[in-house]
């Protein structure tokens, strides 16, 4: 099977409407959704199998709880066997056996074990659009001119041709400027839709990028800062806090090659005795995270043409 979420490729113009199906919970009420999408909200399988007739696509917001949520796709699936679509999964927290289903079908978007705020669901939304679509991604992050105090380091950043060692740097140079507790650099595997730390004693854990506040960071493109992990829906102790810091307060910048494509992630901790990351401390990782994805870019180029 073709990944749906390993796809880099972008088709030119506008695309056509793209369903979004909204089911469960208080979804509907959600306000107006991205551009984009036709969206309805529905109350059964049925009335979302008779939207669908015809269409290549589809993106499914459910805010059910797990099982009516995997009945609700059985039915849809079921008749549309060959459709292309993604969920985004609201409010599931023991939902592991949809989660794993989604994930092996290559469907899952986005989980969270909570409901969340309309502006992160409607970033999902926004994110999930474009993979469906083949558009390139929005946000695109791009330096200000009030970072440009950080160039030599950005030089020496472009001059590296060891993936590991751009982690290396990353993590040193973040320390030096911010005061945290925890950096870690993982990097994203589009191909199998996961993500991995790139060294240190969790070098060899793979995990899902369809949960946590650094999938999110990537999904989006956005960077995600909290004050108390365990209070946000999006966190996944697994993925996020591998030191396991109580209450950590947590910054999950995305890494992004030059046309944004997703590159990782890195994520800042403090201590919850610590004070929030300023904005400053979160522009400071922002910017160095830019030239870190424009690195890996560099190197990839550089190896393809030996």
């Amino acid at each position: 099977m073709t990944g749906l979420l390993g796809s880099q490729s972008t088709v030119p113009g506008p695309a056509p409407l793209i369903p979004l199906i909204s089911a469960g919970g208080s979804l509907s009420a959600e306000g107006a959704w991205p551009p984009g999408y036709s969206v309805h909200h529905v109350p059964t399988p049925e009335a979302a199998i008779s939207i669908l007739n015809g269409q290549p696509n589809a993106l499914f917001v459910l805010g059910a709880l797990p099982v009516e949520s995997s009945a609700f796709l059985d039915r849809v699936w079921s008749a549309y066997p060959d459709l292309r679509f993604l969920a985004i999964v609201v409010g599931a927290e023991n939902a592991f056996d949809l989660f794993q289903r989604l994930l092996d079908e290559d469907r899952l978007f986005y989980i969270s074990s909570g409901h969340l705020p309309v502006d992160q669901l409607h970033t999902l939304a926004s994110a999930a659009h474009n993979v469906l679509a083949g558009t390139a991604p929005q946000n695109i992050l791009a330096p200000s001119p009030a970072r440009r105090r950080l160039s030599e380091l950005c030089l020496l950043l472009l001059e590296q041709n060891n993936p590991s060692r751009l982690s290396t740097l990353l993590a040193t140079e973040a320390l030096n400027s911010i005061s945290a507790e925890s950096i870690v650099c993982l990097r994203y595997d589009p191909a199998r839709d996961i993500l991995c730390a790139n060294e240190g004693p969790h070098a060899d854990s793979a995990d899902s990028v369809a949960s946590g506040l650094s999938g999110f960071a990537i999904r989006t493109g956005y960077t995600a800062t909290v004050a108390n992990v365990e209070l946000d829906p999006r966190y996944d102790r697994d993925i996020d806090n591998k030191s396991g810091i109580p209450r950590a307060r947590l910054a999950a910048v995305p890494l992004q090659g030059q046309d944004g494509s997703a590159k990782g992630c890195v994520v800042v901790m403090r201590r919850q005795s610590d004070p929030m990351l300023s904005s400053a401390d979160v522009e400071a990782i922002e910017v160095l995270a830019f030239y870190v994805g424009m690195s890996l870019d560099l190197i990839w180029h550089r190896r393809t043409l030996r």
